[in-house]
């Protein structure tokens, strides 16, 4: 899977144009800036964009002046704009729009949803070339073992909170929900057990019945 963050970007809700933060693929990207100027917030952002079931963006200067939040990313199909509308009161929102192409043209304005949260998702699971099948054969249970796009943001994000904690490891592996989730599916993570493996165990599963 390629899968690499170029942009992330804040429409406000005046007629100004978008804010934009680039990042260059291969190398590592450092942010720096003074105390309480929006680093912290970053990850929160991108997290959002990908599809998390809670917005962790924190209330005060950024959601009260921006309207939609998004990122742009390459992949091998091209780039993809994943833009979500900040979600006001609620805890989170699932308006988002998806704009595909070889050069993504940032709009001006965001006047609305295109699509949701669950779809987005979908197109995530698809990208990263994850299994459609869950550990469990039990099919009451497939779908909650199943790997997922979002299970991967484990690997991907460090937030302070998770640097600063002896005991956790993995982002969100600090609730016993996402800890269980990410246990079933570390072995798939690290190929050991292969989507061969997985569909052999659902079809000895389906003779046995």
């Amino acid at each position: 899977m390629y899968f690499q963050l170029r942009k992330l970007i804040l429409w406000p809700r005046t007629d100004e144009k978008p804010r934009e933060l680039d990042f260059y693929p291969g190398v590592v990207n450092v942010i720096s800036g003074a105390s309480k100027t929006g680093k912290s917030a970053v990850i929160p952002i991108i997290d959002y964009c990908l599809g998390s079931d809670k917005c962790a963006i924190p209330v005060g200067v950024i959601r009260e002046n921006c309207s939609w939040f998004g990122i742009i990313i390459d992949t091998l199909e091209g780039q993809k704009l994943l833009a979500r509308r900040e979600p006001g009161d609620q805890q989170s929102t699932g308006d988002m729009v998806l704009i595909e192409a070889d050069a993504v043209e940032i709009p001006h304005r965001i006047e609305g949803k295109d699509t949701t949260q669950a779809n987005v998702k979908k197109v995530l699971d698809r990208l990263a070339g994850l299994t459609n099948l869950g550990f469990d054969p039990d099919s009451e249970a497939a779908s909650q073992t199943r790997p997922s796009f979002r299970d991967l943001m484990a690997f991907t994000f460090q937030p302070q909170n998770i640097v600063a904690n002896p005991d956790v490891m993995f982002f969100k592996a600090d609730s016993s929900e996402h800890r269980d989730k990410l246990k079933t599916i570390f072995p798939y993570i690290l190929q050991a057990v292969t989507a061969e493996v997985l569909q052999a165990r659902h079809e000895l599963d389906r003779l046995n019945r």
